[in-house]
């Protein structure tokens, strides 16, 4: 693995979004950090639960208030301009605003940064790496992340403008304030 500040977690490999797309299912997920590809393990029993239980109560609150769309780990986000290396991310759950939806056809990977990314993290990740990660995500324009650490119940909350990550205990409840106004989840209805 190849440190750098940017992305601390990728491996060296100069790969546009094209081929990305086009990537064989070995085993992997995939994404690309300035042009280089990060390879990740499909995700265990307890990362998927908690990314299907937060997807559900998204998804329940946009039915009611359709403010958007809620998109699974799947999709893909190109995040770099046009003319840099190509950054793709795929969070394991996002809410992109009407206002930022795609006006065309988006079949492929959207250029476009959700208003919200969450991250469930996994239990080899590093905090460092997680938080290069979020802070790449605010850099393109995501304007609030999630990180959900389910081996201490806490959540990282990193908003656009703010230099720092708010972590939340098992008591606290996640707010989307200006994201999804009026949206609260209480931790323990997550981390169940």
């Amino acid at each position: 693995m190849v440190m750098d500040t940017v992305a601390p977690w990728a491996e060296t490999a100069p790969l546009t979004a094209d081929v990305l797309q086009l990537m064989p299912d070995h085993g992997w997920r995939y994404e690309l950090v300035q042009g280089r590809l990060v390879r990740m393990p499909l995700t265990g029993y307890e990362h998927g639960r908690i990314t299907a239980r937060l997807t559900m109560r998204l998804q329940q609150f946009i039915e009611q208030h359709p403010l958007g769309d809620v998109l699974r780990t799947e999709t893909g986000f190109i995040l770099s301009r046009v003319g840099e290396l190509d950054t793709v991310l795929a969070p394991d759950a996002a809410f992109v605003s009407n206002q930022r939806a795609p006006a065309q056809d988006a079949s492929g990977f959207a250029r476009i940064a959700p208003d919200l990314a969450v991250e469930v993290a996994s239990p080899g990740q590093i905090r460092s790496q997680v938080d290069a990660k979020a802070q790449l995500y605010l850099a393109a324009g995501v304007r609030l992340v999630w990180i959900l650490w389910p081996e201490t119940r806490t959540v990282d909350v990193w908003r656009e403008g703010a230099d720092e990550r708010v972590e939340l205990g098992q008591e606290d409840s996640l707010n989307a304030r200006d994201v999804l106004p009026g949206l609260v989840l209480p931790l323990p209805d997550i981390f169940v």
